[in-house]
């Protein structure tokens, strides 16, 4: 059976933290910032954790796997000895 492909436009916005969290930006902070207070800005900025309905629906758990198997391999890479 063929592996799935993943989402590009998914990818493109979602990051995956260190501990399999899906990390996105907050929205409204592209254009028309003349009229937003500076309250509102501040408040705009940063990384925010993918609420936790649409976590699932965009696959969290597929995110802690890649998350594990890059550590994997990162692993391998440092000593590759101890995993033959």
């Amino acid at each position: 059976m063929p592996k799935n492909k993943t989402h590009r436009g998914t990818a493109k916005r979602v990051k995956v933290s260190a501990t399999g969290k899906l990390l996105r930006q907050r929205a409204g902070k592209r254009h028309l910032l003349e009229k937003k207070s500076s309250r509102v800005t501040r408040r705009l900025d940063g990384v925010v954790q993918v609420a936790k309905q649409d976590a699932n629906r965009h696959g969290q758990a597929d995110a802690a796997a890649y998350v594990e198997e890059m550590r994997r391999t990162a692993d391998v890479r440092k000593n590759p000895k101890a995993f033959e």
